[in-house]
């Protein structure tokens, strides 16, 4: 009885874990170049979201809020400015800026 027991706290717990990361959130940041900045913040579950930046003095903010969200912000060039806000659940939203001094910003 004891042995059973155990075997079924030990596989609640690994069913647990595995089930994790589907979850989680997560987020993929790439800069190159000088001066480029990104911030934000993930609250709820299943978010994602990724930034690439070449150039300078880029800046990217990304809130996400709510569960299952995709977000993506690409800039190229510089002084840029981008601002993404997703404050529900299931919104996608995608920034592209190529050149210099271009400004975008979502609210969903």
């Amino acid at each position: 009885m004891r042995s059973t027991f155990i075997i079924a706290t030990a596989l609640t717990a690994l069913l647990s874990l595995t089930s994790l990361p589907a979850m989680a959130n997560s987020l993929s940041l790439n800069q190159f170049g000088f001066g480029n900045s990104a911030g934000g913040a993930q609250t709820g579950f299943g978010n994602d979201l990724g930034i690439l930046q070449d150039g300078a003095f880029n800046n990217a903010i990304v809130k996400q809020h709510g569960h299952n969200n995709k977000a993506g912000v690409l800039q190229f060039g510089f002084d840029n400015d981008a601002n993404v806000t997703q404050s529900h659940s299931g919104d996608t939203a995608v920034v592209v800026q190529a050149g210099a001094g271009n400004s975008a910003t979502i609210t969903q």
